[in-house]
């Protein structure tokens, strides 16, 4: 069989190197090289697209704010998303939001962005505030829990304007963190003509008085002053910090509500700002206490005054809350006290306890409404009273009882029935009595006598003695 003279001849120019020799290979190396080429060609154009491609991919994180995780979303650049899904126990979800502002699946996305959950807690009293843009971008509305601060959403945009404040339906300006009735209310933005540029604003502000102080259904007026005066734009926004209490208009006029106090704000378009504290205060406060007796004692018995009760009244005569009473007294609340003071509301009352000593106990007390006080009333808590002297006393001599406590009132008598002696009495002091018995008859064998000292808190106590002949 005929040898194959191509093979020998590929062989060869394999061994040797010289490929040419092949027949027909340069027309082959021709096709490879055309193949080389289109494969880095191709390549390229697909590092190409992948380059151009990945440039035009974001990043959507999802911060689910303690629901349940969220893998992120990797998106085209200028596309919608569908929101996922999050869980939080004990939560109501309210909706996504970016830097601030809630969003909806309509809102589009240019850069990398990371969306935070917002939740409600579950069963929560909460109130809606939907806002109204006057022409700027659209607004989300957003639901709040009452008693929790309003978080306001980024400063909307109006070509050819430049925002001022949010204000409720009362022209009220209404700032971030501000809380709100629960009720919903509708938002509706302020605008000033022209661009930021053209708004340009003054460069410091400042109010004529640090503090104010109103009686409660008072006005007063807070001035406020822009630096330099040749600002272009002097726009100023009046806000309160508690419009329940102090009520702020356009004008400066603030108006006293309520019993309290407020932070009341002036802000400039640029933001330069001022504030004076406002206190809406009663004018007087009248404290009364239900007896002219100004002791109390923890002993005797009922016809002495145990305890006292005070009364408070104010002026102008407003409505007020129990823990707007505010009660002083310079009684501790330990077992050492001398007395015990229980409040409710606008009464009182002051209680004696065992004193444990000999001395009688001021006790102050005072009521304060707001930041008015009224005057001090002291009630003195009395130790108990004990009558000593002699139960053994000649005719004609002098006897002495000495009291514990000061005496109100000292008297003596001969006991019921006696026509045998008299009781002359010597002196009275506060603590001590000196009375001279005599009998009528010396030749009898005694006769009794009764000193009886009554307190100023009432307490009694009576020193028996027996008068005997010399």
């Amino acid at each position: 069989m005929e040898e194959n003279p191509y093979e020998n001849q590929v062989e060869f120019a394999l061994r040797y190197g010289e490929l040419d020799h092949i027949p027909g290979f340069k027309n082959h190396r021709r096709l490879i090289s055309i193949c080389v080429l289109a494969t880095v060609f191709l390549v390229g154009v697909i590092s190409l697209f992948w380059v151009i491609r990945s440039n035009n991919l974001i990043v959507i994180t999802f911060d689910a704010n303690g629901g349940t995780a969220i893998a992120d979303m990797q998106v085209d650049k200028g596309s919608t998303i569908t929101f996922p899904e999050t869980y939080r126990s004990g939560y109501v979800f309210e909706g996504w939001y970016r830097n601030g502002t809630k969003v909806n699946e309509s809102a589009t996305y240019s850069e990398d962005t990371t969306l935070v959950a917002r939740w409600l807690s579950e069963g929560a009293e909460t109130y809606l505030v939907e806002f109204d843009s006057d022409g700027g971008d659209a607004v989300e509305p957003i639901r709040v829990e009452c008693g929790k601060a309003l978080n306001l959403p980024e400063t909307p945009e109006r070509e050819g304007y430049t925002f001022v404040v949010w204000s409720d339906d009362n022209d009220v300006p209404i700032l971030d963190g501000a809380l709100l009735s629960c009720k919903d209310v509708k938002l509706t933005a302020t605008w000033s003509e022209g661009s930021l540029a053209d708004n340009e604003g003054p460069e410091s502000v400042s109010l004529d008085q640090d503090e104010v102080e109103l009686s409660v259904g008072d006005t007063g007026l807070l001035i406020a002053t822009v630096k330099p005066d040749n600002a272009k734009n002097k726009t100023l926004v009046w806000t309160s910090s508690d419009p329940e209490v102090i009520t702020i208009d356009p004008s400066g006029i603030i108006t006293a509500r309520q019993l309290g106090e407020a932070v009341i704000t002036v802000t400039t378009i640029n933001g330069k700002s001022a504030s004076a504290t406002v206190y809406s205060d009663v004018d007087v406060v009248t404290l009364k206490a239900s007896s002219s007796l100004e002791y109390i004692t923890n002993y005797g018995d009922l016809d002495a005054q145990k305890s006292v009760s005070f009364s408070v009244s104010v002026f102008p005569n407003i409505p007020l809350e129990e823990s707007d009473y505010i009660w002083e007294s310079s009684t501790s609340s330990g077992i050492t006290s001398a007395a015990i003071l229980e409040t409710e509301g606008d009464t009182a009352t002051l209680t004696a306890k065992n004193t444990g000593g000999n001395d009688v106990v001021p006790i102050t007390v005072r009521a304060r409404i707001g930041r008015k006080y009224s005057e001090e009333i002291t009630i003195y808590v009395e130790p108990q009273l004990i009558l000593t002297g002699d139960k053994l006393i000649v005719t004609d001599n002098e006897l002495t009882a000495t009291a514990s406590v000061d005496v109100a009132e000292w008297s003596v008598r001969a006991r019921e029935g006696s026509t045998v002696m008299t009781v002359e009495s010597i002196s009275r002091e506060d603590r001590k009595m000196v009375v001279k018995p005599t009998l009528l008859k010396p030749n009898i064998q005694g006769s009794n006598l009764v000193i009886t000292a009554v307190t100023r808190a009432g307490q009694k106590a009576n020193l028996e003695a027996t008068c005997v002949p010399k």
